[in-house]
């Protein structure tokens, strides 16, 4: 469903010691996509489901963890649905593991309980355990819709071997007019490739649905649900978070220079975003605009701006990037005052990462 790469060695040995570690202390946590191809290879991120009430213990689990395989964190990111994490181990590209419960509620508003989902649960081959193929096939329709307003066709052919089994595509058919009764018929079958106007009336149907669903059983615990997932979104709007990278122009150096391939094997995706270097309002706007949505879809994001931007107090007060691509690490010597260490040469230019050690004694 997304890039794949090979998994190291000593990266399948993280995660298998991190199944085991969390179901020794009583936490389910079954691989909702991109699990396929483990222990060979693995796709653009790993999204890991984790009811909310044992969030706390997966997280500390997971950090205690990195640090026993001397690994490095580079960022982690909370929104109300997920915590997403972007480590190292040994010398790999970036791991990107979401602890994960947004695949089955919107805003807030539940599509089925954390419980559920974890008692319906199958053991893969490899160890691991997995949804039940009905709540995967729904996670993958659903938050490809109301989440992300898109359909692609070849999710279709997942979704259609999912519910082969009569009683699995029953159970799916009865979630979705449980939750979206103004729209339990799609426009389209699972292996279409809709038109993006048929995609977006169908998902403001969706979305229609689950708020008059809301409405007609609110309660105190589903407006406090509702709140805190606004609360959230609020705080990561004071708190710019994203995953970017600033290009200096006067290095002579562009995105298109550089050797994607080998950013994309370091990270995901790679997009171009040109900032003019106002801040205030502005900076807030581009944030938003681009870099968290950006971020959303798991990209690399190129930032253009001034060279002279880097020794900005606004910029550092707005949050530093991941990376920071220069081309004389000598002459930068307030990066690495900031935390910034060598990570890649590409071509004539330096890439500089931040990162927070976890390197055991």
């Amino acid at each position: 469903m997304s890039r794949k790469r090979q998994l190291g060695v000593e990266e399948w040995s993280f995660l298998k010691e991190l199944f085991n570690t969390l179901e020794e202390n009583g936490v389910k946590c079954p691989i909702l996509r991109n699990y396929e191809d483990l222990p060979v290879r693995i796709g653009n991120d790993l999204d890991i489901f984790v009811s909310r009430q044992d969030l706390a213990v997966a997280e500390n689990v997971l950090y205690d963890l990195v640090k026993k395989h001397r690994g490095c964190l580079v960022k982690r990111f909370k929104k109300d649905s997920f915590t997403a994490w972007w480590l190292r181990i040994g010398e790999a590209p970036l791991l990107h593991i979401d602890l994960f419960n947004g695949a089955f509620y919107w805003r807030g508003r539940r599509f089925a309980s954390d419980q559920s989902i974890i008692d319906n649960t199958n053991k893969h081959i490899v160890g691991f355990t997995i949804p039940r193929p009905a709540h995967q096939a729904f996670s993958m329709y659903v938050t490809s819709l109301i989440w992300g307003c898109f359909y692609q066709s070849k999710y279709g052919a997942k979704i259609s071997d999912l519910l082969c089994d009569e009683r699995e595509a029953l159970y799916f058919q009865d979630m979705i007019q449980r939750n979206f009764y103004l729209a339990k018929d799609a426009p389209f079958d699972f292996t279409d490739k809709p038109d993006k106007e048929v995609v977006v009336n169908y998902v403001k149907l969706l979305r229609k649905s689950v708020r008059l669903r809301w409405l007609k059983r609110f309660n105190l615990k589903e407006a406090f649900a509702v709140a805190r997932y606004w609360l959230w979104e609020f705080i990561n709007l004071a708190r710019p978070a994203g995953s970017w990278a600033l290009v200096a122009e006067k290095s002579g150096a562009t995105a298109d220079e550089l050797m994607k391939s080998e950013m994309m094997n370091l990270y995901g995706e790679c997009s171009n975003i040109y900032y003019n270097g106002k801040i205030g309002i502005a900076w807030l706007w581009f944030r938003v605009r681009h870099v968290q949505r950006r971020m959303a879809r798991n990209e690399f994001v190129f930032v253009h701006t001034l060279n002279d931007q880097i020794k900005s107090s606004a910029y550092w007060m707005f949050g530093r990037p991941d990376f920071v691509i220069v081309d004389n690490l000598k002459s930068d010597s307030l990066l690495q005052s900031k935390g910034y260490e060598k990570c890649e040469r590409m071509r004539c230019v330096w890439v500089v990462q931040r990162m927070k050690h976890l390197k055991s004694d």
